[in-house]
């Protein structure tokens, strides 16, 4: 069952979608430490009502500092 979800993701993503921003964000995310957003923190937005992005925001816990502004990751 799992394997027909993913397998149904990976086909359907780019329909929904847009890979390079989508890998851009990722990958920035990782970067950055911005653990936030990839959970509470992703808001999706769409200009064309068919494709959606990923944008910033909330990034208090970027780059390893915790929401009180302490190093801590």
């Amino acid at each position: 069952m799992v394997t027909l979800i993913i397998a149904k993701f990976k086909k359907e993503f780019t329909e929904y979608f847009d890979m390079d921003f989508a890998l851009v964000y990722y990958v920035y995310g990782l970067m950055g430490m911005y653990v936030d957003s990839f959970a509470k923190n992703l808001f999706l937005t769409t200009f064309d009502r068919k494709h959606w992005y990923c944008y910033w925001y909330d990034l208090d816990t970027s780059f390893g500092i915790n929401n009180e502004g302490v190093l801590a990751f």
